[in-house]
């Protein structure tokens, strides 16, 4: 679940002058009156900023990112900033290097000429420092993250960029979480086979077992998920794996060498693991029925 989450964020690289502050949230509350509105936030880095603790004395130099919008769909472990301008939260590795400790909730931090309290920390392997953009920062957001609901609408991506006159690269790994779920209903689909075979060796119940097996096969196909993007618009096509290829990597790399990077591989390797899981068990099975037949 939590693999398939990190997967359903759409990473758009906006193209050409940043966003301001006024553009960003003019942008936010329209979309909020769309008919199928997106959850959006935008972001931005500053690098090599200097923040310090008045209390400790400790300084450190770090990397902020400034955000508007629904702050959870840039890290999903922290809370909303909306209202919290003077609030921040930052990476655990610059709590402990400013505070000596984790806990650091309720603590003040110095950057600029800005005094920030701290609401939590959060995993990360950079030095981090979340907060919510303001005017003065000027056009620094250039990277906006989209979600849909429940009901994903293919090119809804496209039509928000379109309606906000905005151009930009849009990146995911969709087509990972819709492979993974395709090969988790590998399990059904033995087990369904397995219990098929156990009642074949029943004449009464031989019909049954072909029936069960058929309905099963039809309903674990109807739920397998093919991404768009993976299907050529001509079978001619032959370059159309390799470019298609070399743009996930590109991604991919992009989005592991950002500030989204972690979350991103953290999702994926909650979907790697599901799917060893599932491995697991699909062996698991096959390995108890075999055992159970050459014991009888």
């Amino acid at each position: 679940i939590e693999g398939q989450q990190a997967a359903k964020t759409v990473t758009v690289i906006l193209n050409g002058k940043a966003l301001e502050y006024d553009q960003a949230v003019l942008i936010c509350e329209q979309e909020k009156n769309q008919t199928i509105p997106l959850e959006t936030c935008f972001w931005g880095e500053v690098s090599q900023q200097d923040v310090s603790c008045p209390a400790t004395g400790k300084s450190c130099s770090l990397t902020e990112i400034v955000t508007i919008g629904n702050t959870q769909l840039f890290r999903p472990e922290i809370g909303a900033l909306v209202w919290q301008k003077e609030g921040c939260y930052v990476d655990s590795c610059t709590a402990e290097e400013l505070f000596g400790t984790g806990q650091v909730k309720g603590q003040m931090i110095r950057c600029g000429d800005r005094s920030f309290t701290v609401y939590g920390v959060f995993k990360s392997y950079r030095k981090l420092m979340i907060r919510q953009c303001v005017q003065e920062d000027g056009a620094v957001l250039q990277t906006a993250v989209l979600r849909q609901g429940q009901k994903r609408v293919s090119g809804e991506e496209e039509q928000f960029l379109l309606r906000n006159v905005l151009s930009g690269t849009q990146m995911d790994f969709s087509f990972l979480a819709d492979v993974v779920y395709d090969l988790l209903w590998l399990l059904p689909l033995m087990l369904a086979v397995l219990w098929t075979k156990q009642m074949a060796y029943s004449k009464p119940l031989k019909a049954a077992a072909v029936c069960f097996f058929g309905m099963a096969c039809y309903y674990v196909f109807r739920q397998l998920r093919i991404p768009a993007d993976m299907v050529p618009t001509k079978w001619s096509d032959f370059s159309f794996w390799t470019s298609w290829w070399k743009k996930e990597k590109q991604n991919f790399l992009y989005i592991l060498g950002s500030a989204q990077g972690d979350v991103q591989l953290y999702g994926i390797l909650f979907l790697l693991f599901s799917v060893i899981c599932n491995m697991m068990s699909i062996f698991t099975a096959s390995a108890l029925f075999c055992g159970k037949n050459s014991g009888s």
